[in-house]
C-alpha cells in the first residue's frame, strides 16, 4: 500500500466467506490465513463478518487468525 495515498480510501470491502455474494468492511472483519483454503490471489487468506464464523472455520480448517490491523502488519513482512 506504498504506492498511493490511503488517506483518500474511504471504505475497504471484501467479500465475507461464508456468504460469498456480499460484501463486508474489511477493517472490522476477522481474516483467515489457512492453507487448507486455496484463494485466486494466492495468500489463502479469506474474510469473516464475526470472529465466531472465523473460528469455526478456524477449527475446520487450520490457519491463523488476523483483525485488520494485524493483517497489514503481517503482509507487511
Amino acid at each position: 500500500m506504498k504506492d498511493f495515498d490511503t488517506s483518500e480510501i474511504e471504505l475497504y470491502l471484501s467479500n465475507n466467506y461464508t456468504e460469498p455474494e456480499t460484501l463486508i468492511d474489511a477493517t472490522k472483519a476477522t481474516f483467515l490465513i489457512s492453507e487448507n483454503i486455496p484463494s485466486p490471489m494466492g495468500a489463502f487468506l479469506s474474510a469473516f463478518r464475526n470472529k465466531v464464523d472465523a473460528e469455526k472455520t478456524q477449527a475446520e480448517k487450520g490457519g491463523n487468525l488476523y483483525t485488520w490491523s494485524e493483517l497489514l502488519a503481517h503482509l507487511k513482512d
